[in-house]
């Protein structure tokens, strides 16, 4: 049975005057806005749809789930974007990002379907240079895709887009662990252990917002939790809660904090560091690192710095 992943940011409810919410990517969206712009809402689940239609791997009938069958596809725009996309940050993240690991989260964990620990852990082809452009068309040499790790943010984006096509002035998307808006909003994010353990303002202009953490999808215990490392091909388990934050399109920060997370806690900080990222970063065993940057973030608990490391940029 195909499961449903619940928020893992917590948004101040009825930040604009009108909200919608319905049921899609396998979680719970919410859509936000004023009065005056409540038309648009509808448009704005209906290009979700088509999004979980053309990326969806539990619709047999999406181009996703026939290029995991072997079948050559003419992509349409949104699988198209998402590969071009998906390989950038693949190439930013060291690789640490790859959508061609459907063979591990699909095949040998069954994430989001009938999860079971693999009785035998055998290493699977994850070579992203095995999705093939060959005349207008796709094909997989071998691989599986699985763009779990980017579509949220991706779809957020987009409906964002036909929003401020529309001349939309206030409102708010949020699927899953990812939230934009357009207008001045206080998000809560989640503590992993338990309530919240910040607020995030944001400043009135477009703002997004992205959480990964491995303590809500795993089986039987976090050790076998969703996100993998594409190199080890092993869960990462030092990292809870990561979340990133700032103007940037939320694709990105969806597809970035899956990849920091994989990459382990030093590597991950170091790569923070080096991107000058904004972010609050959880560990296991309860140390925070974060960077706040221009942002006006007021933490709610009381956890002590991870090594001494420090946390944050001065303003």
């Amino acid at each position: 049975m195909r499961s449903v992943v619940g928020y893992i940011l917590l948004f101040s409810l009825n930040l604009f005057a009108f909200e919608r919410t319905a049921m899609l990517m396998g979680t719970y969206v919410t859509i936000q806005t004023d009065l005056r712009d409540k038309r648009y809402i509808q448009q704005g689940f209906s290009i979700i749809r088509e999004i979980e239609k053309s990326l969806s791997t539990f619709d047999d009938t999406s181009p996703v789930s026939r290029l995991n069958r072997g079948e050559s596809v003419r992509p349409d725009r949104y699988l198209d974007e998402i590969l071009t996309l998906s390989q950038t940050i693949y190439r930013q993240s060291d690789g640490y990002f790859n959508v061609a690991i459907g063979k591990v989260t699909k095949d040998l964990y069954r994430f989001g379907m009938c999860e079971e620990l693999p009785k035998k852990i055998e290493k699977q082809s994850v070579d992203f240079n095995a999705v093939v452009r060959e005349k207008g068309y796709i094909r997989l040499k071998g691989v599986k895709l699985d763009f779990g790790g980017i579509a949220k943010g991706y779809a957020v984006d987009k409906v964002m887009a036909y929003f401020k096509t529309n001349g939309v002035r206030k409102a708010l998307v949020a699927l899953s662990g990812d939230i934009r808006m357009i207008g001045p909003a206080t998000i809560q994010v989640e503590d992993p252990f338990g309530g919240n353990m910040a607020a995030i303002k944001s400043d009135g202009e477009a703002f997004g917002i992205s959480t990964s953490g491995i303590y809500r999808r795993y089986i039987k215990t976090m050790k076998h939790n969703h996100i993998i490392n594409p190199h080890t091909q092993k869960p990462q388990r030092r990292i809870i809660s990561l979340t990133l934050f700032g103007a940037r399109p939320n694709s990105f920060y969806d597809a970035m904090a899956t990849a920091i997370v994989a990459m382990g806690l030093e590597k991950g900080l170091a790569f923070l560091r080096k991107e000058k990222l904004h972010y609050i970063l959880l560990t296991s065993d309860k140390k925070l690192a974060y960077d706040t940057g221009p942002y006006d973030v007021t933490f709610t608990k009381a956890y002590p710095s991870f090594d001494g490391e420090p946390h944050h940029r001065d303003k």
